[in-house]
């Protein structure tokens, strides 16, 4: 009790933040490394794509595959995958202050392994391709499963939208609790 009476001032009325309990710690800190692990795949896939370096020559600009109707080289997708985890980033880092639940946290981790799964196989898979005449489209089961990691995604998104913000437990030092 004396670490928290130290920690009071006569500014917060001698209120204090109770400590929370082990399990809301672990699904914060879980919640807020979703983001982490986002921001470091899109620093991989922005240096695999040679948009960093400050000459051109290692931006690949052959085209070798189709999405739909956009033409894509190995450079181009990696340079979206980047800005996809980019996003990501942004989303959960928003989310994360909010989002608490363990099944909401569950969703973001198999949004992230699954979606970062699929766009490095598919970067793989581009750079195997040699370049032809008609494109060749890109396989569904990428398109499809990428799809599919997204309704993840929007499970946590809702989540977050409808969740109310964490409660503080304050603990008032004179003995008696608001």
């Amino acid at each position: 009790m004396n670490r928290i009476e130290r920690e009071a001032s006569s500014l917060s009325g001698d209120l204090v933040v109770k400590d929370k309990s082990f399990p809301k710690r672990f699904w914060a800190y879980s919640s807020s490394l979703i983001c982490v692990w986002f921001l470091v795949c899109g620093y991989i896939f922005y240096s695999s794509s040679g948009f960093n370096t400050r000459r051109i020559s290692y931006w690949d600009s052959t085209l070798r595959v189709r999405i739909g109707q956009t033409s894509l080289s190995a450079s181009d997708f990696l340079f979206a995958a980047a800005i996809y985890c980019g996003v990501c980033v942004v989303l959960y880092f928003v989310f994360g202050i909010i989002v608490r639940r363990p099944f909401a946290i569950l969703c973001g981790y198999a949004h992230l392994w699954m979606s970062v799964k699929l766009l490095f196989s598919a970067a793989s898979y581009i750079h195997g391709i040699v370049p032809a005449s008609p494109l060749e489209a890109l396989p569904g089961h990428f398109v499809s499963g990428f799809i599919g990691a997204q309704l993840f995604l929007l499970v946590y998104c809702i989540v977050g939208i409808f969740s109310p913000p964490p409660k503080s437990e304050y603990v008032r030092l004179t003995g008696e609790n608001p």
